[in-house]
């Protein structure tokens, strides 16, 4: 790989970058399992050059962004990627792998055997209560959604 000058090593975006590509190729790195040991890789252009990458990507709108792919079951390429706050992050999780409704949000609560309903808002939380049907918790989940995220 020929070596590239673009003096922005040590920036934000930079940053980014490399975290990216430690996430999805380095095995001994705390979150691999979660992303190159589920198959996420980084795209052949971008995991050569950090300049492919800026190109594509560009400034973050300030230094809290950080990349967000936007379907989760993709890896990161310029076409599923994006500079995404915190918030906006949060909203595009994905389904834990423990949670048999396969639903964000709404989980079953194994010693009441009830569906319980959450949604987090600025970091926090909010138990929206315990519903008998899976129906009806994802309801008061989608409701959440439409009143807190509008």
């Amino acid at each position: 790989m020929e070596r590239e000058f673009h003096g922005m090593k040590g920036t934000s975006e930079y940053n980014s970058w490399a975290s990216m590509k430690k996430r999805c190729n380095y095995k001994k790195h705390d979150t691999y399992p979660n992303y190159g040991g589920k198959g996420i890789k980084v795209c052949e252009k971008w995991n050569n050059s950090f300049i492919k990458f800026f190109e594509d990507m560009g400034l973050k709108p300030d230094k809290t962004y950080t990349i967000d792919r936007i379907n989760n079951e993709e890896g990161y390429t310029p076409g599923n990627c994006r500079w995404a706050s915190k918030r906006t992050q949060s909203r595009n999780r994905g389904v834990q792998k423990n949670n048999v409704t396969k639903t964000t949000g709404v989980n079953l609560h194994k010693k009441t055997n009830r569906y319980k309903a959450h949604i987090t808002v600025d970091y926090k939380t909010i138990h929206l209560g315990y519903y008998a049907t899976i129906d009806e918790a994802k309801k008061v989940r989608l409701d959440a959604e439409l009143k807190y995220w509008k």
